[in-house]
């Protein structure tokens, strides 16, 4: 029996739950996280009668990037180029591949498949809660509430990720009582963003979970799990591997040498984590090295650069310290410093370790100059320090409140984030405008998927043909607005003539293309500009001089034409010139109330 450092006069069994309870208690997690994690789409159905939802802008090109696998391929490729050029990809194989094969074995489609993610994605991520919270093994009376309060209590946090821990749901509410949005993105609870945290995050969690000796050393045979889920952790998102390898490894060091050197009864414990650790690094090498190779091309450091792979700063630039000053971070660490004290937790600890590896990462490139849009680390150090404040928040509400009190608060919490993310489908506006555009291609879908694709023919246009490219075969865009050059290792003078072309396909004037405002010339790099030929006059003089080839010579029309092959075009009526009359002879395939859809006849 071991005495409670909260209720000195009670004594508790730490391991009482039996393993049907277990099982049963996680699942029941997994399904309130699948639970928050669907409601935008519930609420699309309710409201505008359509279970389809897209968070943002960026839902639509994870779904591109995910149209290969979902028209049946096992390769990873890049989605913005023809099929047959070799270009790599920076994106996972694993979170892309795999997953969009089993969504379509259950018999997911291209427009489902946002669904699919919220729903397994969250799933696990109640299930990764739960095992966290249940591997601290804290002394309190009730383990069970403890265990279950907390893990709903993270699940239903909007401020668990991103945010104000504990606060945030309080705040957006104030706004939303207001019908006011707090940022374009139906984001808020950003634990359930596709593509990404959603469906890494409940890895890291586990492989952070199983890798305490604490965990271990209950029965050694778990450093398998542990070097399993560390090795698909690093398959799966470079932010929270990195963060993982640092943290876990720092800590474990740490803890090794340690009980070594106290020889303390843990010592072989802590030495059976540090090896499971290792074999999953050596497991997910492949990936690390996969990585590696293309950061080791020469003739790729302006493209790596431009897309925000390890761009380098100049010296003194004040975005090296933009992640620098977060009071939230601090709080957070100072009382994860407090838990662990108090409850003595080397799993807690693991975790704390993490989330100030992912900090330390946010703020790496004041040191390295390097920027690899380094505030993604705020998906480690969000989570990870939110954990060690979800410990001590629900065990001292258990003490001093009683279960059914904190029940009660953990209920209003969870009622609160189910009506936040309920009300956030209709007040986003980048979800609403995307929803809009969603609803107007969808009478045209059937002939957009009919059409036959050679691994060549792409569609021209903006927003609206994006969504047109998730229901053709290849899914491919002339140019895709603003991620083509963000994303795709294409040349920075493909992406000059996919834009230029795209702009002079769908009837913009010279006058217009050069009077454009400086806001307004697409940003061809991804974060801050560096470089001369990222700066928006350059861009507008080399989109020009491809917009000049195309109106003075018809010959290098017909060639731009032929390398690109926008064999369709999608126009949107009050916006565009219509009928088509550049680039060739073109015939209207179909209409919608706000759309044109167009083909291109060739000889």
């Amino acid at each position: 029996m071991e005495p409670s450092h909260l209720e000195p006069d009670v004594n508790v069994e730490p391991e009482r739950l039996t393993w049907r309870i277990a099982v049963r208690d996680a699942l029941f997690c997994g399904l309130i996280g699948a639970l928050i994690a669907i409601v935008p789409h519930v609420a699309s159905k309710a409201f505008f009668g359509t279970w389809e939802f897209h968070q943002d802008l960026d839902e639509v090109v994870y779904r591109l990037i995910a149209k290969p696998a979902m028209d049946g391929s096992w390769g990873m490729r890049d989605v913005f180029v023809q099929s047959d050029r070799d270009l790599p990809t920076t994106y996972s194989w694993m979170q892309f591949v795999p997953t969009s094969h089993l969504a379509l074995a259950l018999g997911f489609d291209i427009v489902s498949l946002g669904q699919f993610w919220r729903l397994s994605g969250g799933f696990l991520t109640g299930i990764s809660l739960y095992v966290a919270f249940a591997s601290f093994r804290i002394p309190v009376s009730r383990p069970r509430a403890f265990i279950l309060l907390a893990t709903i209590l993270a699940l239903s946090d909007a401020g668990f990720v991103q945010g104000r821990v504990l606060m945030q749901n309080a705040l957006i509410a104030k706004d939303y009582i207001r019908w006011m949005p707090i940022k374009p993105h139906a984001t808020n609870f950003s634990a359930y963003r596709v593509i990404s945290p959603i469906l890494s995050l409940p890895i890291t969690i586990l492989a952070a979970a199983l890798l305490s000796p604490d965990v271990i050393g209950r029965a050694p045979r778990r450093a398998i799990l542990a070097a399993l889920f560390t090795a698909l952790s690093i398959t799966l998102y470079f932010f929270q591997w990195t963060a993982l390898c640092v943290g876990a490894g720092a800590c474990l060091g740490l803890l090794a040498a340690y009980d070594t050197l106290t020889k303390g009864q843990k010592r072989r414990a802590s030495i059976i984590a540090a090896i499971a650790f290792a074999a999953g690094v050596l497991l997910g090498s492949p990936q690390i090295l996969y990585n590696a190779r293309i950061f080791a091309d020469p003739a790729l450091d302006p493209i790596l650069e431009r897309i925000g792979r390890g761009q380098v700063m100049p010296p003194g630039d004040p975005y090296v310290y933009v992640n620098l000053v977060n009071y939230w971070v601090w709080l957070k660490a100072l009382v994860s410093v407090a838990v662990i004290w108090w409850f003595r937790s080397r799993g807690v600890a693991m975790f704390a370790a993490v989330g100030l590896a992912g900090y330390a990462l946010a703020n790496s490139a004041i040191v390295t100059r390097l920027e690899f849009e380094n505030w993604h680390w705020m998906y480690v150090y969000g989570p990870f320090l939110a954990i060690p404040v979800y410990v001590g928040t629900v065990a001292f509400m258990l003490r001093w409140l009683g279960p059914r009190v904190s029940a009660g608060i953990v209920a209003v919490l969870f009622v609160s984030a189910v009506a936040l993310r309920t009300v956030e489908v209709k007040l986003a506006p980048e979800s609403m405008l995307v929803r809009g555009f969603a609803a107007d291609i969808a009478p045209i879908r059937p002939l957009l998927a009919s059409i036959p694709d050679d691994g060549q023919r792409s569609i021209a246009g903006f927003v609206p043909a994006q969504l047109a490219a998730l229901s053709m075969p290849g899914g491919r865009l002339l140019y895709h607005f603003p991620y083509a050059s963000q994303i795709s290792l294409m040349s920075l003078e493909e992406v000059h003539e996919r834009i230029a072309l795209t702009y002079w396909l769908t009837g913009m004037t010279r006058e217009t293309f050069a009077a454009m405002p400086e806001g307004s010339v697409p940003k061809v790099n991804l974060a801050e500009v560096t470089r001369p030929e990222w700066k928006p006059e350059a861009v507008r003089n080399a989109l020009l001089s491809v917009f000049d080839r195309l109106e003075s010579s018809p010959e290098d029309a017909r060639k731009l034409m032929d390398k690109y092959r926008p064999d369709w075009l999608l126009l949107e009526k009050s916006q565009h010139a219509i009928p088509p009359r550049r680039g060739g002879s073109w015939t209207r395939a179909a209409a919608t109330e706000r759309h044109e859809l167009w083909k291109l006849e060739r000889k």
